[in-house]
This record gives structure tokens, sequence and C-alpha cells, in this order.
């Protein structure tokens, strides 16, 4: 059974997560609410939510915390972003993805990071090591989280 799960081809960032022993850490959450409230339910099968790891701080990777009551790690820049953001816009434009996002965005409040760090910092959930390291690209704030039992690196992925 693989622990190790990649979701590609939705509107916005790719995400993923890995189970582990002590619950599943996820990588990104969906932009649009439907495919959050979607993976949300299908996560809740599968086990409790302990932490979700955002790779970068644009909006498709973090718009979809709000589904999750786990707590949120990033890079402090990703916090930063998140908390600046002017929510009035982001709901309108997210809200226009289709007809049902509207009322899943009635009362949106962002899940901003409560974890950051600045240049690297590792995470031990259950029987897995998580190291997340800071790598300036596409924005001055990404990181890439490489799961060492699994031999894989998340690294910032979007569509468009």
């Amino acid at each position: 059974m693989t622990n190790l799960f990649v979701e590609t081809g939705l509107r916005g960032a790719n995400h993923g997560f890995v189970t582990t022993t002590d619950g599943i850490v996820l990588i990104d959450t969906p932009h649009k609410p439907s495919d959050a409230s979607r993976l949300r339910a299908e996560l809740k099968r599968r086990g409790p939510v302990r932490y979700v790891l955002n790779t970068e701080p644009h909006g498709d990777h973090w718009t979809g915390n709000a589904f999750f009551d786990a707590p949120v790690v990033a890079h402090e820049g990703v916090r930063a972003r998140i908390l600046g953001t002017d929510l009035a816009a982001h709901v309108a434009r997210v809200a226009s993805f289709g007809p049902e996002e509207p009322k899943l965005l009635e009362g949106y409040r962002p899940n901003a990071p409560v974890i950051t760090f600045p240049r690297e910092m590792t995470l031990h959930v259950g029987n897995h090591t998580f190291r997340m390291v800071h790598m300036p690209g596409h924005t001055s704030s990404q990181a890439a989280v490489i799961v060492e039992e699994e031999g894989v690196v998340f690294t910032r992925t979007s569509i468009g």
C-alpha cells in the first residue's frame, strides 16, 4: 500500500498528501472550495489531517487551507502574504470559479501558517520526516517539501 498521493489537473496548484502512522500530512490545498470540500471528505475516511504544508504564497496553494482543521506550516513569507491579502477581492475572484463556490466561501477565513521558518525546518509526523527547505524562485517565499521515507520532493507546481 502506498503512503503517497498526488492530484493534478485541477484549477490552480497540484496538491498531495502522505499517510503516516499518526495521520495525514497535506501538501498544498485546492484552489477551488468545491475541490477542497471533496478532498476533505475523502481524507476524513482515511484518517485525521495532522498538518497542512504550503509550498508558496500564491492563493492557488493556500485558499483551501480554510477547509482543513489542522495547523499550517510554511515559509514565514507565506504567512505574511496570506495575512496581507485583500480577502474581499480574493473571495470575489475565487467565487467566480463556478456556481457552487460562492456558498462554500460564506464566512471565509484563511487558515494562515501558525508554524513558520526562515530557511529550513524538519517536521516528524508518525513514521515520516518532512523537511521543508526555502528555495526562492517563482516566489521569494517558496519551499520544497522533502518526504525522506518516500524518496519524493514536492515543489511549487501550478497548472495554467
